[in-house]
């Protein structure tokens, strides 16, 4: 009886795609439904304008953008505060680096 000869088969490494696809759509999915619940929970219904205007300004990380809600709560940057405290708040963030500018949102 001869042994059995052995066979030299060559590794082969390869990465299934459809998995690897499955699972970075998976990680999308959760980082934008985390990324979702980390929104601001102050909802304002804003007035109805005739002729609006951009304000790209207001999307910058550092605006100054304060929320006057229906119920008269005054919020800024997701922090409720009364109305006395609002201009001290103000100056302390311009004087942080905040432009110069404050941006309102009103509820109709």
């Amino acid at each position: 009886m001869r042994p059995k000869a052995r066979r030299n088969l060559p590794l082969r490494s390869t990465l299934d795609a459809r998995a690897l696809g499955a699972v970075l759509l998976v990680l999308i999915f959760l980082f934008l439904t985390l990324r979702m619940t980390d929104l601001p929970r102050h909802v304002v219904e804003l007035p109805q304008v005739q002729h609006p205007a951009p304000m790209p300004g207001a999307m910058r990380e550092d605006a100054l953008r304060v929320t006057v809600q229906r119920d008269g709560r005054v919020v800024l940057d997701n922090e409720t505060l009364l109305p006395q405290d609002l201009s001290a708040r103000i100056r302390e963030r311009v004087k942080a680096g905040s432009p110069r500018k404050v941006y309102i949102q009103a509820d109709a």
